[in-house]
């Protein structure tokens, strides 16, 4: 969820996580009462909570309430849904999702992880990009980038396609998943095979204890609306791959700026084929 506060839990003690939690838990209670009043329901000193605002960067506990109530109306204006059936709360609800995936997956991504990916990508022989549904709209889209600037990467939705393929490839080969739970039965497979035959896993996904289950050598983490989890769940998420598939893309061509010759000639080609087919159809008129 979009945070109402930002913190660092090693440098706060216990209680004042405790705290913290209850805040996020009840910002009206927090901004509406008095610091005495507050100790009370929270079961700590006055002393406890100016401490902790002050860990948190502010001046005093004015100053946190101030933060958090207009912190809170923001959330309220720009990721409030209605649940009606008329076309503009449909569309802004749209929007809700959209711009609340985007905006907490580029604040809370792993910018290091990410950056290992890419280089693994550099280094590696093949990429292997696997997806189902709407996750595949990632692989496309990430297939379709590397292949225009000479990577050689392969993807499909097909698992048997994918495992016949992976039966041949090597431990320099790396496969990047996206898969919103990344506990799919196909998902499931595809990692263990994976890890039989020690190619290394890159797993993009909204699950954070993932890597509990399988091996996987990197796990990139990106955000969903909670009601999109309840009921909408492809809509934001194929949206926000798509982007953490442009983020790699866009990085690849900072490292090598003249993959950007690439694809100016790739541009180059398609130009002149619409130049030439657009010849040819006004030939026959």
């Amino acid at each position: 969820m979009l945070s109402l506060l930002t913190y660092d839990k090693n440098t706060l003690t216990d209680t004042e996580l405790s705290v913290i939690e209850q805040i996020i838990q009840n910002p009206v209670l927090f901004t509406s009462k008095t610091i005495t009043e507050l100790s009370k329901a929270y079961y700590v000193s006055e002393s406890t909570i100016t401490r902790m605002a002050k860990h948190l960067g502010f001046k005093n506990i004015k100053e946190l309430q101030m933060h958090i109530y207009e912190r809170l109306n923001f959330l309220n204006k720009n990721y409030e849904t209605n649940e009606t059936m008329n076309l503009k709360d449909i569309a802004n609800n749209m929007r809700v999702y959209y711009s609340y995936s985007i905006h907490e997956t580029i604040d809370n991504i792993d910018l290091e992880v990410l950056d290992r990916i890419i280089n693994d990508i550099v280094i590696k022989k093949r990429i292997f990009a696997f997806g189902i549904g709407a996750s595949f709209l990632a692989c496309r889209v990430l297939h379709s980038n590397l292949n225009m600037i000479g990577y050689n990467c392969y993807t499909t939705e097909n698992i048997h396609s994918l495992m016949v393929t992976l039966s041949n490839a090597e431990p320099d080969d790396l496969i990047i998943i996206f898969s919103k739970s990344g506990k799919t039965n196909e998902v499931v497979n595809i990692i263990n095979l994976a890890n039989k035959l020690n190619i290394d896993v890159s797993l993009v996904t909204n699950n954070p204890n993932i890597d509990q289950l399988y091996k996987i050598k990197h796990k990139i983490l990106f955000e969903v609306h909670a009601k999109e989890n309840e009921r909408f769940p492809a809509l934001s998420s194929k949206i926000v791959q798509i982007l953490i598939s442009d983020i790699i893309f866009r990085s690849l061509l900072k490292i090598h700026p003249n993959l950007e010759n690439k694809i100016n000639a790739a541009n180059a080609i398609t130009e002149d084929y619409n130049q030439s087919a657009n010849k040819n159809k006004d030939s026959f008129n």
